[in-house]
């Protein structure tokens, strides 16, 4: 019986801990730090606002630290004012749920204190990413950037697909061909003038405004850093076929993240192109598609050119 009455006075405390928390919220300090280390209550003191990357961010435990050092709570009760943004289990562990703002409280032997969570969908909401820059190579966490607001210059010329963008080809298509599927690359490295000249086609054939959506202006074009390649089939039912369902669950694994996602258009500023691949490297390549986001979302830059 005593362990019953326990349990059901938790529960009333951590009702009696969300109601504070709803009541907080709007007066809570807003001190952002991105986090990276777990969230920490030293001495029970009020900890920073801490932001997490939906998809991204991993869980965090709240990790208190006690003042003496060896004294031991007999009671922690974590509560969090609204589990659609983020939860807390009784470990004291934070999942990111849903876009948007929250309160974590803890009650430590009926001591309060509060943990103020921001949850985005994107790292645009984050400060700004560093862009180290070499001979006008533009790089954001060690991958070289060729988008609409990033431009390489009229002389980078790999003089092909990367080796290791090639190495990681050859063993995804190794691996695929073993499960009965085809890949093959159609449009590798492509040159600066090449790439004006093809843009100008388009241009002529459909004006500028169609041409952008699916085609980069001279120097914004992944394919001239040796990184990305179009595969297969460049057509609008080949998000159907078994070679992109394959590639699609499994090309992380080499590497490769599909450039621009169905529902990217608006962020990258090219259509779905299921076709595309761009190597960043396993370890990212893994991150990216975990994340659910497109790679400018996931870095958090944009995508336009200059003057739009």
């Amino acid at each position: 019986m005593a362990t019953v009455v326990v349990v059901a006075w938790n529960k009333m405390k951590k009702l009696l801990l969300m109601v504070m928390l709803f009541l907080a919220l709007a007066g809570c300090e807003n001190r952002k730090e991105v986090v990276e280390e777990p969230v920490v209550l030293d001495d029970y003191e009020t900890a920073e606002s801490y932001w997490f990357l939906l998809g991204h961010t991993a869980d965090q435990k709240i990790e208190i630290k006690t003042n003496p050092s060896n004294y031991i709570p007999k009671s922690i009760i974590f509560a969090s004012s609204n589990e659609e943004v983020v939860k807390v289990s009784d470990e004291g562990i934070i999942t990111p749920v849903g876009a948007g703002e929250a309160m974590i409280a803890v009650n430590v032997d009926d001591i309060i204190k509060s943990i103020r969570i921001e949850v985005a969908t994107s790292k645009a909401y984050f400060p700004a990413p560093a862009i180290e820059e070499m001979e006008g190579l533009a790089y954001i966490e060690g991958q070289l950037i060729a988008n609409k607001t990033y431009q390489l210059p009229e002389d980078y010329d790999p003089g092909g697909l990367r080796p290791e963008c090639q190495e990681a080809f050859d063993a995804m298509q190794k691996a695929a061909k073993e499960d009965g599927i085809s890949l093959w690359i159609i449009s590798g490295y492509r040159s600066y003038s090449y790439q004006e000249k093809l843009y100008a086609k388009y241009v002529a054939m459909e004006g500028q405004a169609a041409a952008d959506t699916y085609s980069a202006r001279a120097g914004h074009s992944e394919h001239q850093t040796g990184l990305a390649f179009d595969y297969n089939e460049i057509s609008g039912t080949f998000q159907n076929s078994d070679a992109y369902k394959w590639v699609l669950e499994n090309a992380q694994d080499y590497g490769f993240i599909v450039r621009y996602p169905e529902d990217g258009q608006a962020i990258t500023g090219y259509i779905f192109e299921p076709w595309h691949l761009r190597f960043l490297g396993t370890e990212m390549a893994i991150k990216v598609k975990n994340s659910g986001l497109c790679l400018e979302d996931y870095l958090g830059i944009t995508s336009q050119y200059a003057g739009e």
